[in-house]
């Protein structure tokens, strides 16, 4: 007979944020699963699945490679190298508009045996608006910046990230609302669009396992031609924010403040915003006078370059996410953080 999975069974580990019905939000979000003798996978998604949602499938680290989701059967194709030995698959929705995967189980064939997923002890999670979500990427958020750096260090990785949204709670390329406010939803910034459910609840944090890092990288919405918060109240917001993080979820974790490279335009002319005064230097010693030595600004000013962007729209390109990814790691390396060895699941 074969073997049913279904969303709170222990040997089905969702990673990311999902709501009551089993339905996922933010890209990044997802699902994992270790299996020996493994020759079959089904995916069954209920109606509350996005349309030909992609997603990202790895088996044993191997490169994600995009598979389309709809409602009803998903059939996954397999290596015939996998034998008799173990496997451990990962599934990830690279989309970061309507980013719902509506999972009502898996099935496996007959005969597999299953254990549960061991993460990694090394995790990041990433808050933050395009840049942090791959947006006009071939594979969106699995071809970002941050899923690259996780992926080099063997880490878990959480994204909460939307284009278009600011860190000020405020209507924004369509976001009606802000990550200082969105942030602490289940929900990601265009849940106003999901006829299905256009409502917000709030995110229970202890569903989470706990990251070890935090990585902010806001600002560019905010100061955007169109919006240009103050940058006062942009500090202000800012300040409140990560004091709300600390006080809520994350009392001790390194945490990264990214400063904005600026807006690329027409033949790579460069207009810089909240750099002078930096509100990123100011939530720093805001904290810093509050006794927390372990918020640290990483300056990505020269990062990139026009070679780097998609020239229609200003965001970094495929090869562009890996210099950015480089450079932070790089970063990280100086700093002091050193990757894991192994990936624990492959044991």
């Amino acid at each position: 007979m074969a073997v049913e999975l279904k969303p709170g069974d222990p040997l089905l580990r969702l990673h990311g944020r999902w709501d009551k019905d089993n339905t996922s939000w933010w890209a990044g979000s997802g699902f994992d699963i270790v299996a020996t003798n493994l020759t079959s996978i089904t995916v069954h998604c209920g109606d509350l699945n996005g349309k030909d949602l992609p997603v990202g499938v790895s088996v044993n680290y191997a490169p994600y490679e995009t598979r389309i989701f709809n409602t009803g059967a998903n059939a996954i194709p397999l290596p015939t190298s996998l034998g008799s030995s173990k496997a451990v698959l990962r599934f990830t929705v690279e989309a970061w508009e309507f980013a719902n995967l509506h999972l009502l189980s898996v099935v496996l064939n007959e005969g597999v045996k299953l254990e549960p997923y061991k993460p990694q002890r090394l995790k990041f999670q990433f808050i933050g608006d395009s840049h942090s979500s791959g947006q006009y990427c071939k594979r969106q958020v699995i071809d970002c910046f941050d899923w690259i750096v996780a992926e080099e260090l063997k880490a878990e990785k959480d994204i909460n990230a939307q284009p278009g949204a600011a860190l000020t709670d405020i209507e924004c390329w369509g976001n009606v609302h802000g990550l200082s406010f969105q942030f602490f939803k289940t929900e990601d910034t265009r849940y106003i669009y999901n006829p299905k459910h256009n409502y917000v609840t709030d995110w229970d944090f202890s569903r989470d396992d706990p990251p070890t890092h935090i990585v902010l990288f806001v600002g560019a919405n905010d100061g955007s031609e169109r919006y240009n918060v103050p940058v006062l109240e942009f500090t202000e917001t800012y300040k409140k924010f990560v004091d709300l993080l600390r006080e809520k979820y994350y009392k001790d974790q390194p945490i990264f403040i990214f400063t904005n490279w600026g807006k690329f335009k027409e033949a790579g002319a460069l207009r810089s915003y909240y750099d002078n005064p930096s509100p990123y230097h100011a939530v720093q010693e805001h904290r810093a006078a509050l006794g927390d030595k372990n918020v640290f600004v990483v300056d990505t000013h020269g990062w990139i370059g026009w070679s780097d962007l998609f020239t229609d729209n200003g965001h970094c390109n495929e090869e562009g996410q890996k210099v950015v990814a480089k450079k932070f790691l790089d970063w990280l390396k100086q700093w002091g953080l050193k990757g894991e060895d192994r990936w624990e699941a492959a044991e």
